[in-house]
């Protein structure tokens, strides 16, 4: 105990903010280096967009013929039991 007096202390106090100081600075070539990288993301991406529009067009053609040829399927074995049914 400092000098003989004792504090109660219920809450605690906070701690002064600090000061933080980004210091910035402007870089050229490091700007050019930024757009370059941000063109070729660009143009990656409509690249990867296309591809991906391409694929999902093969996709749903290809799950069409695959639905219409289950179409057919049901539909020729409804025929054949309707044949079936009255043919007796």
């Amino acid at each position: 105990m400092k000098s003989g007096i004792m504090r109660i202390v219920m809450f605690k106090t906070q701690k002064p903010k600090r000061f933080r100081f980004k210091p910035r600075y402007f870089d050229p070539e490091e700007e050019a280096a930024e757009k370059r990288r941000k063109a070729r993301e660009a143009r990656l991406s409509e690249v990867g967009q296309s591809l991906r529009d391409e694929m999902s067009k093969k996709w749903h053609r290809k799950s069409k013929r695959k639905s219409n040829a289950v179409v057919l399927v049901y539909l020729a074995l409804v025929i054949l039991l309707i044949v079936y049914i009255f043919g007796r």
